[in-house]
């Protein structure tokens, strides 16, 4: 049975399930389309697309690239919309062999997706729509440690070239958003923690129009990470994780939650929040505050839904019915007025190992 959301305004949140899809399946991303939503993921070890008309429910795409190799495996990890229409990006790569390649999709309306292109080589983590058209980033694929930047440029969505970055721009980006007239980036980069050791800090880089980047902020004193970012027309707010090391030298310590905030892409000050063991993957902002999503617990099979709310990006507070939902995770989140969606999947096991349903929770703004 397909998910029905609920009425607009939500009062109260919920999770709508979608049991239809082939397992494992997954809803990476989301983002809306004049007045239409639109998710994509993964159904069964291809690549998949899931559309939402006002009034009606989730339904799958009528028309998606066809399933890859027998051995092969697609994943959609982000959508954005454009002048263009719909591009999503994932990884396509082959089971238990270390080969990947990024593969992009384009949609006019989110129902009719094409195979735009392949890129060897290349793992592309994210993709934005801005005025110079779109930009993916990302990473080489296959390279484990310090990484070079790799950033993909088209202007319609169909054709892409990769940007000519400087080889020292090194580092992990996860996310990119389009602001301000240009592009701003975080993730992660090599430096030091406060003892000396070389740690992975978090990372800002931006960009005025996709092609020419620079390194805008480095974090100087701790192991951490961004993990997604969102502007207002204020400030920026990106969310992460702090790790937090022990005193015993043999003990793993711990990460929590954090938000950092910038009004200049430059400088950002950083608040941890509750609970620890968690990870908000994704951020959005609305009219009254900020909602971030993720995952709370350690154990990839016991980790539990998380969203919080916050109404300034400093304080926030994590949504309990969320948490009493079954094990799984939310990888995106979007404000739209009156209700809050945010997209991701249930974790269980049966007797063929771990399997994912592709799961929506929705709520009242904050």
């Amino acid at each position: 049975m397909a998910a029905t959301p609920a009425p607009t305004p939500v009062a109260e949140w919920s999770a709508l399930a979608f049991d239809r899809p082939e397992r494992p399946a997954g809803l990476e991303a989301i983002t809306l389309l004049d007045d239409r939503l639109v998710a994509v993921g993964t159904a069964g070890h291809a690549g998949a697309a899931w559309v939402l008309d006002p009034g009606g429910e989730w339904r799958p795409a009528t028309e998606v690239p066809p399933p890859p190799g027998e051995r092969e495996i697609v994943v959609l990890n982000d959508v954005d919309a454009g002048p263009s229409g719909l591009v999503a990006l994932g990884w396509l790569g082959i089971q238990q062999s270390d080969a990947f390649e990024t593969v992009i999709w384009t949609s006019p309306d989110g129902e009719t997706w094409t195979e735009a292109q392949r890129i060897e080589g290349t793992l592309l983590a994210s993709v934005a729509a801005g005025a110079a058209g779109y930009v993916g980033v990302g990473g080489p694929g296959g390279v484990t440690g310090p990484q070079s930047l790799e950033v993909w440029t088209s202007p319609d969505g169909t054709e892409w070239s990769d940007a000519d970055i400087d080889p020292s721009a090194m580092g992990t980006v996860i996310s990119i958003i389009a602001y301000d007239g240009g592009f701003l980036a975080v993730g992660t980069a090599e430096g030091e923690d406060a003892q000396g050791s070389r740690v992975g800090v978090a990372a800002v880089w931006t960009s005025p129009d996709g092609l020419a980047w620079s390194e805008a902020w480095r974090e100087t004193s701790a192991q951490t990470i961004l993990f997604d970012v969102v502007a207002t027309n204020d400030r920026l707010l990106a969310v992460g994780q702090i790790h937090q090391p022990v005193a015993d030298p043999a003990g793993a310590g711990t990460s929590v939650p954090a938000a950092w905030g910038s009004t200049d892409g430059t400088a950002w000050e950083a608040t941890p929040f509750e609970p620890e063991s968690a990870m908000p993957s994704a951020v959005a902002a609305g009219d009254g505050g900020f909602v971030a999503a993720g995952v709370v617990g350690d154990d990839p099979l016991e980790q539990q839904l998380a969203v919080w709310t916050s109404g300034d990006g400093a304080s926030w507070s994590l949504v309990e019915q969320v948490a009493q939902q079954p094990p799984g995770s939310l990888r995106d989140v979007i404000i739209l007025p009156g209700r809050v969606v945010a997209v991701g999947a249930l974790t269980g096991e049966d007797r063929n190992g771990t399997t994912r349903q592709p799961v929506v929770v929705t709520g009242p703004p904050p």
